[in-house]
């Protein structure tokens, strides 16, 4: 398999084939988050002995009623109970199973959960877990590729990272080499690249790349596809962060259907002159 793409009550997986590339739909796919109790009542307060919370066969009367809450919401596909240990000094107890409709509304129903009581009053259990990875652990799916590692095709787009416009755009190499002198031409350019040589990969110096080519098809009309079908998907935002004493900086990061998104500013991975 060579990547996981998520929809509403369905995921798709791309395979790699002798003779190219195949998409099956798997409908009925429901991601799973818990919630159990809050910190304080594992953990103990700061400063005094860690707690040992008693046993239970139920729900808690603050999961009880979360759950009632919960309750038909259009997020939630179902709701269901089961024992799992919060920690590794505290024994299983019953959590409060959810089931999301799609893997976008998993966010939004730990927000609910977040804002139904006073803040702390819950635990929510794998939220961020990222899509595909989240995908491969419910489904059993297994992600590595039909391929080898020399057999997958890769396409390289680059950019100075601090640009950030679609001004920026004629800046942009595809495997080293400008392309062209205005931001039409390079989209147009990375288009005709990406139909040409069909990657499997598509390794950029910076995710951002994705963003600006679909800003710039879009302010200038062109039909555009940087993926195995229309369209994008942001995974998830840029952010600032704080990491012993050291601030960071957390780049957006995207998808497009049918081919994997390498981001060069963002992982470990680098390409290899062999």
């Amino acid at each position: 398999m060579l990547a996981i793409e998520c929809l509403n009550g369905s995921v798709a997986t791309w395979s790699l084939t002798s003779t190219g590339v195949t998409r099956e739909v798997h409908d009925g796919y429901t991601p799973t988050l818990f919630v159990g109790d809050a910190v304080r009542d594992l953990y103990g307060r700061r400063g005094g002995s860690a707690p040992s919370p008693p046993p239970r066969d139920g729900l808690s009367p603050a999961l009880a009623d979360l759950q009632e809450f919960l309750d038909g919401q259009e997020a939630v596909a179902s709701l269901d109970i089961e024992s799992h240990r919060q920690t590794f000094r505290t024994p299983s107890r019953p959590l409060l199973r959810v089931d999301a409709t799609s893997v976008g509304a998993v966010r939004a129903v730990a927000k609910r959960v977040q804002q139904f009581d006073r803040p702390g009053e819950y635990t929510c259990y794998n939220v961020d877990v990222s899509r595909q990875l989240r995908v491969s652990l419910e489904t059993g799916l297994d992600p590595a590729p039909d391929r080898t590692v020399r057999d997958i095709r890769t396409l390289e787009l680059s950019i100075p990272r601090h640009e950030s416009d679609i001004e920026s755009l004629p800046q942009l190499t595809v495997a080293g080499d400008r392309v062209g002198s205005t931001p039409r031409a390079v989209v147009e350019a990375v288009a005709s690249a990406v139909a040409e040589q069909d990657p499997d990969v598509l390794v950029v110096s910076t995710a951002d790349i994705v963003a600006r080519l679909f800003e710039a098809a879009d302010a200038y009309g062109i039909d555009f596809e940087l993926g195995r079908r229309p369209g994008h998907t942001k995974l998830a935002g840029e952010s600032t962060y704080e990491s012993y004493g050291t601030v960071g900086h957390s780049p957006a990061r995207y998808t497009v259907p049918g081919r994997v998104v390498v981001d060069e500013s963002n992982s470990f991975f680098s390409m290899s002159p062999d």
